[in-house]
């Protein structure tokens, strides 16, 4: 069994048109100014993309 742990966060945002979800760590975190907002779908994606292999 190959023990994983990983910490991520998720707010709500909004871009002043839509609201969304934004990771503040991750691939999606730290994009500089450009705020990156996820819908429901990608942000289930997010994580699951987290997850090891079997």
């Amino acid at each position: 069994m190959t023990k994983f742990k990983e910490k991520e966060s998720i707010n709500v945002a909004d871009n002043g048109q839509i609201l969304g979800f934004r990771a503040l760590m991750g691939r999606y975190g730290m994009r500089g100014s450009r705020v990156v907002l996820l819908a429901n779908e990608g942000m289930a994606e997010y994580f699951w993309g987290m997850l090891p292999p079997n």
